[in-house]
């Protein structure tokens, strides 16, 4: 504890005993929203795996993750699924975060096209729009910072993986800034630069057959049963790396987090 005045400044060490279940002992509740676009409605261009990862990101988040906590809530939006990947779906759908709560996991996972627009980052959903000045209709994408809004407002761990193109022109200095001071994790599949590979022998993003490899047990480098978040951020930059013949570099936020446990193998 630290005391501060006009006078100046002292501190002690306390040790406090709980005799009962506190926070950290609690098991919360995952929520996983995953969205991903391969059918663009207004847009060539059109990606070839991007719902079957958002769909084995839920299954493996599920399956790995699941067990740590006390139920699991996922929503998932795909081309060709039960909810389409719209806009309006997609920003509906981030509602689900307000419930969590602080001993909860909030997930949101990304695939499609993302684009640079000036200083903002665009979510292209399936139903994007551009005018025919060259510019995008704003009532047509995703802006990042909806996205990144949604997680700031809720409670517990916050993780985004994004797996679109040119994923790191999202972290503007403010947009990092932020994300750091409310402990948003942040895994990017690419830097500003570089275009994010889909393998037809993977049938996934380069990024997205990584972090399920990390995920079911290969960033648990030291084999103690459990898969914490620093350990998985070297795997996927090691794997993506590797897989993608050093043509993709994926980036991370990760500033002043612990290193908590994930999932388990």
């Amino acid at each position: 504890m630290v005391a501060r005045n006009e006078a100046g400044e002292s501190a002690e060490d306390l040790i406090v005993y709980l005799e009962r279940e506190g926070l950290l002992n609690r098991k919360g509740k995952l929520f996983i929203l995953a969205i991903g676009v391969d059918v663009y409605a207004n847009l060539s261009g059109a990606l070839h795996y991007a719902s079957a990862d958002a769909k084995l990101i839920v299954d493996t988040l599920t399956k790995n993750a699941g067990p740590l906590h006390t139920d699991v809530k996922s929503q998932l939006l795909v081309s060709g699924g039960a909810t389409s990947p719209t806009k309006a779906n997609i920003e509906d759908a981030l509602l689900l975060f307000r419930e969590a709560n602080p001993e909860d996991t909030v997930v949101l996972f990304l695939a499609g096209h993302g684009v640079n627009e000036g200083s903002d980052y665009l979510f292209m959903p399936q139903d994007a729009q551009s005018t025919d000045d060259g510019h995008w209709r704003p009532s047509s994408v995703v802006r990042w910072h909806v996205l990144q809004q949604a997680l700031q407002e809720a409670h517990g761990s916050r993780i985004m993986f994004v797996d679109t193109c040119h994923s790191r022109g999202a972290f503007s200095s403010r947009l990092v800034k932020d994300a750091s001071d409310a402990n948003i994790i942040v895994f990017a599949a690419t830097d500003r630069d570089s275009a994010a590979q889909e393998r037809e022998d993977l049938g996934h993003g380069v990024f997205t057959y990584a972090l399920n490899e990390g995920l079911q047990g290969g960033a648990d480098f030291m084999k103690s049963g459990a898969i914490k978040i620093l350990e998985l951020s070297v795997f996927v930059s090691n794997q993506v790396k590797r897989l993608s013949n050093n043509e993709q570099e994926p980036t991370f936020s990760l500033s002043g987090v612990k290193n908590f446990v994930l999932a388990v193998p």
